[in-house]
């Protein structure tokens, strides 16, 4: 009989929305320099941007559908939806 067992959620999920966002490895960068290393960042875009740094630490990338405008209440609200950790931070 095989068990799955699913990795454990992390701490803190940040909730990044981003809109043609130039600063993103920069962000990545001052993530990776912080001691506190339990959590995920959770990008939300419309698929603008189009590499995401490597990083050690977990990155998921959810795709808001595409606007003509850009409506961040929208954009957290789909970073709460995927975030895992138990809590949330943007």
């Amino acid at each position: 009989m095989l068990t799955v067992v699913a990795p454990m959620s992390p701490r803190v999920s940040i909730v990044l929305p981003t809109c043609r966002r130039e600063g993103l490895a920069l962000t990545c960068r001052a993530l990776e320099a912080q001691t506190f290393r339990d959590f995920e960042l959770v990008i939300v875009d419309e698929q603008r941007v189009r590499a995401i740094p490597a990083t050690s630490f977990p990155v998921r990338r959810i795709c808001a559908e595409p606007l003509d405008w850009w409506a961040p209440g929208r954009a957290f609200n789909a970073g709460i939806v995927a975030a895992r950790g138990t809590f949330v931070a943007f």
